[in-house]
């Protein structure tokens, strides 16, 4: 490791000699077109942020053995250069294993099929991995901090304290040290010289390799609200490796989507606490997971939790501050923004600060709650030992510090807290008088003994929380965020300093060397002590509070995507939402002598007092962009496989016992097999056993007519389907997906395919047969992928077409699997964005959703996703929307009968619209 370059100690990372407070979020550029990389980069940006974190996926880099892609989606050096370009410090995460609910955890399908020990101290296995990370260096070396380039980290393994908790395997335990270390040798082979970390890696905390932790206490269906746990191993985390940054590298803003369960979204609220419980406890490394929502798209996903189904389409992670589409959360993204603002105002503060144990405590919560044992029961108006999900944490320094308080109960508490005084080395009250109401799901993170300004002004102390302070010209702002349900009381130690209302309604109380200020939290409030103006907003306000250099910005615009600074003019580009009146206050460092709004000028009220202009813009509702169908649907059957006489020879062959990747075919989706077996009387009894995994979905024919399907291991009853003389067995299998090589889902290899030699046995005219196929002709792909039916350009002669209705049911002769498709045509409105999506309301059973020739997603009749992001990428002049639909073939719970393939009428909408706006304030 060049610790010239970099280095670090247990207050943070260090580099060029400087310490850095990094502060970011999870982009996943696999899961994102290679196209719309910059915009979701602008936004990151724009957000403050100045660390991105990515996975490197080694299967959809080397998806044969030995043939590495890095063009278009893959195409890695473009992502770091543009995360170059935008100023973020990255963190490189290349495995070799990942999680990332990714096909196999990143593995590639072939090396499945070697006999090797996955994510051990196998010594083939690791000559594997040299080979890739000996390909990955090549492209990460000029691009390395010691390089002159922003990796500033890299990561070994992922996750591998859960291998050993969940697997029950000793030899994990055993040898995890060793693993580790010899990954490591092989990183520093390569020529990577920066530091390395793993994530859930307890057992590395005495070497070289950073144990980063994870803060996820809301799992759905396991878990919620659970944060004790996580920060319990945090204090072990910061006490086994005391000369170590304390780093969280998933800090909670959501979960990912499974078939079968609902769409899981965690309240805004569970990410705040989050955040300043890690800040309170010292964090300097703080990655978001996940902040820029993607896709998965078809076959990347994998099978979810232990009885999971798949994971969806849609990586959006429970509502990501930037959405899967590209729009900007109007909570997440501005909670996250806020952060940075606070963050990068006051990391002297946070630097200097340590955890204080003990040294916060409640001290009255009146009689909310009782202790109640075998001999009697107390009220303890300071919780403990009540178990109830309150917490304060005090963290402080020579300039000042924070008191994090949280109630994650479901009720009201008012507290009374006594925290120690940094600046006066005594204990102290928070607040003065009164209570703190803490509402249900409340996070704080309070300031005590702030140094304001120059002249030696001090925040005491406040209920409100800090966001930002700023220079603007040779005046001093300090923003101040309360809740509206806490009551807003500051106490400022400003000698003879007089605070000076100058907006908004203020009470103002004189203490023995300063004041205390008390408003409603509402709205916008300004009142100003000394040189230093403090402008006190409610949370709803602050979301709309942007800077840059000496301008800050409240604006009801939906998103800003830059700020442009010079000495007498700013440029603002902004996007609105139609039909809101948009009102902007800045404040700058010189007086406006125009204002204009995509080149047209604008009235402006300009208030001296503040050095702030006030300016208007009426956005009214506008045409939407407008989608037109362009022909009626077209259907078509692609189940040719089946039939008795179809042509199969031109297929390969495969020896069983044999998994699909052991045999080489690698490729994801529908795979088909086909056999003739002869017999020699008339069947009865007759049954077939297919030995399968218990992840695929697969469907069985036999001289063409439907006999199951589902998942597992059948042995079924095909006596009335054979007949005397030769038959022919047919199987259509998905292989679907992979586990993501994590124990919640089973073993860390899964095969597919039929794995065994198919047993058919019964009786031919009265005698005892059986029959073993230890060879299948198999073929890969649906049949109408081969022949183009996704794709914009395929000739559609021989489909049949329908009117267009709101749902389209199909009769026994268009058999399980068939084609929809259907054009449309998209005109944008000038000078906005919007994000396309289609809507699947219903359909029966599976659907592989394709755009121009790309897949787009999967459906599932179970849900929860009916929703499909259209990347603006995918987009033509005229598009060809085609589905390829998997009916049930028979009712799933009787498995007898006919239940018809069904398709609800898609439909193309929005996720949202915006216009774009160009703002010129010139003086």
């Amino acid at each position: 490791m060049n610790k010239g370059v970099v280095s670090f100690d247990r207050k943070s990372m260090i580099i060029g000699g400087e310490r850095v407070l990094l502060y970011g979020g999870e982009f996943h550029y696999f899961r994102v077109p290679h196209e719309l990389w910059e915009d979701r980069l602008q936004k990151m940006k724009a957000a403050g942020l100045n660390l991105v974190a990515t996975y490197i996926p080694w299967n959809f880099h080397e998806t044969k053995e030995g043939e590495f892609n890095w063009a278009r989606d893959r195409d890695l050096e473009k992502f770091i250069t543009l995360t170059e370009k935008y100023g973020f410090y990255l963190v490189i995460k290349p495995g070799p294993y990942i999680c990332a609910e990714w096909d196999s955890g990143g593995f590639p399908d072939w090396l499945l099929a070697k006999k090797i020990n996955l994510r051990e101290d196998d010594p083939e296995y690791l000559k594997i991995v040299g080979k890739y990370y000996k390909e990955i260096a090549k492209i990460l070396r000029p691009h390395l901090i010691t390089k002159g380039g922003n990796i500033i980290l890299f990561q070994i393994e992922n996750e591998y304290d859960h291998l050993i908790a969940f697997s029950g395997v000793k030899r994990y335990r055993d040898n995890a040290l060793r693993y580790h270390l010899k990954l490591l040798k092989i990183v520093r082979k390569t020529g990577i010289d920066i530091p390395t970390f793993a994530v859930e890696g307890s057992f590395l905390r005495k070497s070289e390799i950073i144990d980063a932790r994870t803060y996820y206490p809301n799992i759905p269906w396991i878990w919620l609200w659970e944060f004790n746990d996580f920060d319990k191993a945090i204090d072990a985390s910061v006490a086994e490796q005391p000369k170590k940054p304390l780093m969280i590298m998933e800090l909670e803003t959501g979960w990912f989507a499974q078939f079968g369960r609902p769409l899981y979204q965690i309240e805004p609220e569970v990410t705040r606490a989050i955040l300043r419980t890690v800040i309170a406890e010292g964090a300097s490394v703080m990655n978001q997971f996940l902040f820029v929502g993607g896709t998965t798209f078809p076959y990347w996903n994998c099978k979810g939790d232990l009885d999971g189904i798949g994971t969806c389409t849609t990586y959006d992670f429970g509502h990501s501050p930037i959405r899967e589409w590209g729009e900007v959360s109007p909570t997440k993204y501005h909670m996250a923004r806020n952060t940075a603002q606070f963050l990068d105002s006051f990391e002297d503060v946070l630097f200097e600060a340590e955890k204080k144990e003990g040294a916060a405590k409640f001290i009255d919560a009146g009689n909310t709650v009782a202790l109640v044992d075998r001999k009697k029961g107390a009220v303890k108006p300071d919780f403990s030992g009540t178990f109830e999900n309150v917490k304060v944490v005090e963290t402080a320094g020579r300039k000042g510090g924070f008191i994090m308080i949280r109630n994650l109960t479901e009720d009201t508490h008012r507290v009374q807290i006594e925290y120690f005084s940094p600046a006066e080395k005594r204990n102290k009250r928070l607040p003065m008088k009164g209570d703190l109401e803490l509402g249900p799901r409340s996070s704080f993170l309070l300031p005590i003994d702030i140094p304001i300004g120059d002249g030696g002004m001090v925040l005491k102390q406040s209920t409100c929380e800090l966001l930002l302070r700023k220079k603007i010209g040779n005046d001093e702002f300090v923003f101040l965020v309360g809740k509206s349900e806490l009551k807003s009381r500051t106490y400022l130690k400003c000698g003879s300093a007089k605070p000076v209302v100058v907006e908004g309604d203020f009470r103002v109380e004189k203490a023995r060397d300063g004041y205390i200020i008390e408003n409603d939290n509402g709205g916008l409030r300004i009142i100003k002590v000394g040189g230093v103006f403090f402008v006190f907003l409610d949370d709803k306000k602050a979301a709309r509070v942007w800077d840059r250099q000496e301008a800050v910005v409240v604006s009801d615009y939906y998103y800003i995507g830059d700020i442009l600074v010079d000495r007498k003019s700013i440029g603002i580009s902004a996007q609105v939402k139609n039909g809101s009146n948009q009102r902007t206050r800045i404040f700058t460092a010189f007086v406006p002598k125009a204002i204009r709004i995509n080149n047209v000028k604008v009235k402006f009220k300009y208030d001296k007092e503040t050095g702030s202009a006030t300016f208007e813009y009426d956005c009214a509702v506008e045409e939407l962009p407008k989608i037109t169908w362009l022909d009626s649907p077209r259907f078509i059957s692609d189940i040719e496989e089946k039939e008795y006489g179809y042509n199969d020879s031109s297929w390969k062959t495969i020896a069983l016992p044999k998994a699909l990747e052991q045999a080489g075919f690698l490729e994801h989706g529908f795979i088909w097999y086909r056999q003739k077996f002869g017999l020699k009387g008339k069947p009865s009894e007759c049954r077939a056993k297919i030995v399968t995994n218990d992840i695929d979905r697969f469907y069985v024919y036999i001289n063409g007519e439907f006999i199951w399907r589902g998942i597992g291991s059948p042995d079924l009853d095909i006596t009335g389907a054979v007949k005397k003389g030769e038959n022919v067995l047919a199987v259509r299998y998905e292989n679907a997906y992979h586990t993501k090589a994590h124990p919640h889902e089973g073993p860390i290899k899964k095969l597919s395919g039929i794995m065994q030699p198919v047993k058919i046995h019964g009786r031919a005219s009265g005698r005892a047969f059986s029959i073993i196929l230890k060879k299948m002709l198999i073929r890969e792909r649906a049949g109408g992928l081969i022949k183009g039916y996704h794709k914009s350009e395929c000739s559609e002669s021989g489909w049949r077409v329908s009117p267009p209705a709101k749902k389209y049911v199909f009769a026994k002769d268009m058999g399980e699997l068939l084609w929809y498709r259907r054009k449309f045509k998209l005109l944008p409105r000038k000078g906005g964005v919007c994000a396309l999506k289609l809507t699947i309301d219903h359909a029966l059973e599976r659907c592989v959703i394709y755009l121009n020739g790309r897949a787009l997603g999967k459906y599932e009749s179970v849900g929860p996703q009916n929703d499909f992001y259209i990347p603006e990428p995918f987009l033509r002049n005229e598009n060809t929307l085609a589905i390829l639909i998997e009916g049930p073939g028979f009712h799933p719970v009787k498995e007898s009968g006919f239940m018809p393939p069904v398709l609800k009428d898609p439909k193309i909408g929005f996720y949202y619209t915006a216009k774009l706006l160009n703002v010129r304030i010139s003086g």
